[in-house]
């Protein structure tokens, strides 16, 4: 029987290497999780996107992705939680999206009046009414998080990164003088913020302003943090 230094060190590299495989085989155990719970809310936000909430059942989620129910149940409580899953999934792909236009709007533009222009363009994006969905899938998110501590803080990170991306893209405009520096930046980004999603209310007016005449109010609102505005 081997007790001396070569047969410990191959003791201690044996144990070694079934340590590795160990940890190779969580990791492939966690990758497919993180895989199999992207298609399922993939497919529970195509359903949603084309029909709406109400059509999404866990019998057409698991047919859509060949998933049993089981498998379904094992990552998601109930449909609630699902469609919910889905509803935060659609909520977090937006905001990244318009921040980005507006950081490469930033970096491509030189002057006052073509920034104005720019301004002006991202306004009729965001007074357009095909962004209700947009905002009602925001409003139903909140709405939900009070009742789910979980989703609470989801949202509370997912919103902290947009508005601190948005801030960031702000400051770079001071920076290169296209936004005025007297007034905080984080205040000009909430105030963004919050003129973008409180547009809800517009929505459920019976006689809504024109989409073309709320976006020139809009661009005017926003141009008072360009310098030098008249």
């Amino acid at each position: 029987m081997h007790t001396g230094p070569m047969a410990e060190r191959a003791n201690h590299s044996g144990g070694e290497s079934l340590a590795h495989q160990r940890g190779d085989r969580q990791r492939s155990a966690q990758d497919r999780a993180r895989q199999t719970v992207r298609r399922v809310i993939d497919a529970t936000v195509d359903i949603v996107v084309a029909e709406g909430e109400a059509a999404v059942t866990i019998g057409r989620v698991g047919r859509a992705t060949g998933l049993s129910r089981g498998a379904i149940y094992h990552h998601f409580d109930d449909r609630d939680a699902l469609v919910r899953a889905a509803q935060f999934d659609r909520l977090a792909r937006q905001p990244l999206g318009d921040i980005e236009a507006l950081r490469a709007a930033i970096r491509a533009t030189n002057t006052r009046e073509e920034f104005a222009a720019v301004i002006g363009l991202m306004a009729l994006t965001i007074c357009d009414r095909a962004r209700h969905a947009v905002r009602t899938v925001r409003a139903s998110v909140m709405a939900a998080s009070a009742a789910h501590p979980d989703l609470e803080q989801a949202l509370r990170r997912l919103e902290t990164s947009v508005a601190d991306d948005l801030v960031d893209v702000i400051r770079e405009g001071q920076q290169r003088g296209l936004v005025t520096n007297s007034v905080d930046a984080v205040a000009i980004g909430a105030l963004i913020e919050a003129v973008s999603f409180g547009l809800l209310i517009v929505d459920f007016i019976d006689h809504p302003p024109d989409p073309a005449s709320l976006a020139t109010a809009v661009t005017n609102a926003f141009l008072s943090f360009l310098p030098e505005f008249p």
